[in-house]
């Protein structure tokens, strides 16, 4: 559901020219009023808006616009792998569809807030399959939980920002919880690697 208007009206700027504010929308998801998943707000969204997500557990999803996805609770919302999204045709590494994606345009950042990203294991024509994040462009995860199981749960290829974020690496395995293919993490506050 959208919470505020896109233009405000137009003002004057100095020397006579006129200027157009945009503002950003606020889109809800979950709860009594809001769309079912993040990806619908997500095909309503523009870059720099604002995805409100009540508690509950929701399918991933791709942010490629560059918004601010922000848990109404911090900690209260699960994101887990859709397998109705994993074509017939995957036969265990199906990297398209098992991730959730945030791969902003250049200029924009992608912000998510107190989400917790599950490494849930589907098995699919025989393999697991599980799901990841992965984060290219400039993209800050705040009071976020990343749990992995098996494989890294988070790849990371641009700028990212982990700001009172844990990591888990779970299991037995020994793989880390997190790993950068091309880019840099910066980690601010307590930190479980």
């Amino acid at each position: 559901m959208l919470q505020s208007n896109r233009l405000l009206p137009a003002s004057l700027a100095l020397f006579g020219t006129a200027t157009i504010a945009l503002c950003q929308s606020t889109w809800l998801v979950g709860g009594a009023t809001g769309m079912p998943e993040i990806r619908d707000a997500l095909q309503l969204a523009s870059a720099g808006d604002i995805v409100l997500v009540a508690p509950g557990t929701y399918a991933h999803f791709t942010d490629d616009l560059g918004v601010i996805i922000q848990a109404t609770s911090p900690g209260s919302v699960d994101i887990e792998l859709d397998p109705g999204v994993i074509p017939a045709s995957c036969t265990g590494f199906c990297p398209l569809f098992e991730h959730t994606r945030f791969q902003p345009p250049a200029g924009q950042e992608s912000q998510c807030i107190g989400l917790r990203f599950n490494s849930t294991i589907t098995w699919f024509g025989g393999l697991p399959i599980r799901h990841r994040v992965s984060a290219s462009g400039r993209v800050t995860f705040d009071q976020c939980e990343l749990f992995a199981n098996g494989l890294p749960v988070l790849d990371c290829s641009g700028e990212v920002l982990l700001y009172r974020t844990n990591v888990y690496a779970l299991g037995t395995s020994g793989a880390p919880g997190m790993r950068v293919l091309n880019g840099s993490v910066q980690f601010l506050s307590l930190i479980h690697i």
